[in-house]
C-alpha cells in the first residue's frame, strides 16, 4: 500500500503500542482476529470559512432578534389591509432585505460553491472516502454526536483502506508508522503538530484542553502521583478494594450458580479506587453494589462536552444548539461542577497526609514529587507555577474519569478475550501458579515481572482501546512530514 500524506494535519490515535501493519499484527497477535486501532487525522486548508461562518452566525442572530422585536411592536389586526401592510413593512424593511440577502449568499456558498470546491479542487481530493463526507462537514458532525465514531471509522477504513478522507479538511489514518510523525516530538528545527483549535479549550483549565505551556506545567505537577514510589504507597488502598471485589463476587456468584455482569463490578471497583485517589473519598459502589449518583453526572458532562466540541468546529451550530441540547443536560453539567468542587473542598479541608493525587498536586515546590524518566525533558518543577484552585478541581475530575471507566473497559475486554481463548487462559494460569503460592505475594512489582500476563494486557488494550476516539492535530505553519511526504502548513 503506497504511503500517503496530505494537507494541514490533525491526528488522533487509539493505541500507540502497535508498530506493525494490520496483517503483521494479526499474524503475531495473541488473539488472532485483533483489529488495528490507531487513528490519525489531518485537515487540509485554512479555516477562513469557519471564521466567516462565525461572523455570519453572529450577524444572523443579531438581526433576526431585532426583526422579532420589531415585529412584536407592530399593531395586530385581523383585517386584510393591516396584514398586507404588515407584510409590506416586513419584506421591504432594509434590515430584512439585508438579512435575506446574507442568508441567500451563505446558503449558496454552503450548498453549492463550497461542496464543489471540496470535492474537486480541495488539496485532499486525491484521498479516498465518501463524496458526501468530502463535500461537507455535516456527516462528520452527525458521526461525532452519535457516539459511534469508532464504529463508523472502522467501517470506512474497511471499505476505503488505511487512509480515508472523513471531512473536507480531515484524514483518518490506521497506518501505525504515521503515529510518530503525527503525535511525536519532532527533530530539532521542526515543530510538533499542535492540537486542533476546535479541540483546544484553554478556558476549561484542565490538562486535556491546555495549551502546550500549561500542559507541560500540569503534567509535571501531576507526575509525582504516578511514580513507582507513589504507586507503592497507594497499593494498600488498591488491594483493599480488590479484596472487597473478590468477596462480593463470591457472595453474588452463589457457588457458581448465578451470572454476573463483570462490566458493572469492574466499574464499581475502579470508581471506588480512583475516588479515594483523586477526591479523597470512596464512592461506595462496591459497598452498595450500585453506581454513585454523581457518576451519572460525569457521563452527562461528557455528552455536553461533545456538543461543545462540535459547535467549536462548526460555529453556526451555536445558533441551533437550544434545539438539540436539553435543559436537563445543561442542569446536570452545573450540578456536576458543584459536586466536584464540594468533593475537592472536603479533601483540601482534611489535613491528614494521604498518598493520593491531590497530595502530590499540593506538594511544595521541589518536594515529594518524583518524576519518572521520559524521552522528553521537562522544565524543573521549581521554575513553574503551581495549580490554581480551578485547575485543581477540573484535573481531579479528569483523573476520576480517566482512571475509572477506561480501566473498567479494558478489564472487561480482557476478561472476555481470556475467557473465550482457552489456550491463552491456560498459559496465564500456569504463569500465575508458577510465580505465586499465596495472594499475599501478589503486588505491583511482582506482577510486572510476568512477561506473558503483561503481553496479554497489552494485546487486550490494542484489541479494546478504552479511548477509541481521536485526538486531532494540525500541521504547523511551516508544514510537516508524514510518512515521508511533505504536508503543507495550516
Amino acid at each position: 500500500m503506497p504511503q500517503r500524506a496530505s494537507f494541514p494535519l490533525s491526528v488522533t490515535e487509539a493505541e500507540p503500542q502497535l508498530r506493525a501493519s494490520p496483517s503483521e499484527a494479526r499474524k503475531h497477535s495473541i488473539f488472532p482476529k485483533a483489529p488495528q486501532t490507531m487513528i490519525c487525522e489531518e485537515p487540509s486548508e485554512s479555516r477562513s470559512v469557519s471564521a466567516c461562518l462565525a461572523i455570519s452566525s453572529e450577524f444572523l442572530e443579531e438581526n433576526f432578534t431585532h426583526f422579532l422585536f420589531s415585529y412584536a411592536q407592530l399593531p395586530f389586526s385581523h383585517t386584510t389591509e393591516r396584514m398586507d401592510k404588515l407584510a409590506t413593512i416586513s419584506i421591504e424593511s432594509p434590515g430584512i432585505k439585508l438579512l435575506l440577502s446574507a442568508a441567500i449568499l451563505i446558503l449558496g456558498h454552503e450548498l453549492i460553491f463550497l461542496p464543489i470546491h471540496n470535492v474537486w479542487f480541495n488539496p485532499l481530493r486525491k484521498y479516498p472516502g465518501p463524496k458526501l463526507w468530502a463535500a461537507s462537514v455535516i456527516p462528520w458532525v452527525l458521526m461525532f454526536l452519535s457516539g459511534k465514531t469508532h464504529d463508523k471509522l472502522a467501517e470506512l477504513h474497511e471499505k476505503y483502506g488505511p487512509v480515508v478522507r472523513i471531512a473536507p479538511d480531515e484524514l483518518s489514518f490506521i497506518e501505525p508508522k504515521a503515529w510518530e510523525d503525527i503525535m511525536g516530538r519532532h527533530r530539532v528545527g521542526r515543530h510538533e503538530n499542535p492540537k486542533a483549535p476546535w479541540y483546544l479549550s484553554p478556558k476549561s483549565k484542565d490538562i486535556l484542553g491546555a495549551t502546550r505551556q500549561d500542559h507541560t506545567r500540569m503534567r509535571q505537577i501531576m507526575a509525582g502521583g504516578f511514580s513507582v514510589t507513589a504507586m507503592l504507597e497507594q497499593q494498600p488502598l488498591i488491594k483493599a478494594n480488590v479484596d472487597l471485589l473478590m468477596q462480593s463476587l463470591c457472595e453474588k456468584a452463589d457457588a457458581g450458580k448465578a451470572c454476573i455482569d463483570m462490566r458493572d463490578w469492574y466499574n464499581y471497583t475502579t470508581f471506588d479506587i480512583i475516588g479515594e485517589l483523586s477526591m479523597g473519598e470512596s464512592f461506595g459502589c462496591l459497598r452498595d453494589s450500585a453506581m454513585h449518583p454523581w457518576i451519572s453526572l460525569i457521563f452527562s458532562n461528557i455528552k455536553l462536552t461533545a456538543v461543545v466540541l462540535v459547535c467549536n468546529r462548526l460555529p453556526l451550530l451555536y445558533i441551533f444548539s437550544p434545539f438539540f441540547v436539553s435543559f436537563k443536560l445543561v442542569r446536570q453539567f452545573w450540578e456536576h461542577q458543584e459536586v466536584s468542587r464540594a468533593k475537592v473542598a472536603r479533601r483540601l479541608a482534611d489535613n491528614n497526609v494521604r498518598s493520593d493525587f491531590i497530595q502530590n498536586m499540593l506538594a511544595e515546590k521541589g518536594s515529594n514529587v518524583s518524576i519518572p524518566a521520559r524521552r522528553t525533558a521537562l522544565p524543573p518543577l521549581r521554575s513553574i507555577q503551581r495549580m490554581s484552585r480551578e485547575e485543581l478541581d477540573n484535573n481531579a475530575v479528569i483523573l476520576t474519569l480517566a482512571g475509572s471507566e477506561t480501566t473498567a473497559t479494558s478489564l472487561t475486554g480482557a476478561t472476555f478475550l481470556i475467557g473465550t481463548h482457552p489456550g491463552v487462559k491456560q498459559k496465564v494460569q500456569e504463569e500465575l501458579h508458577a510465580a505465586f503460592t499465596s495472594e499475599a505475594e501478589i503486588d505491583l512489582l511482582s506482577v510486572a515481572k510476568l512477561p506473558y500476563l503483561c503481553a496479554v494486557a497489552e494485546e487486550c488494550l490494542r484489541y479494546y482501546p478504552p479511548g477509541p476516539n481521536s485526538q486531532p492535530r494540525i500541521t504547523p505553519p511551516e508544514g510537516s512530514v508524514i510518512l515521508g511526504e511533505a504536508i503543507p502548513g495550516k
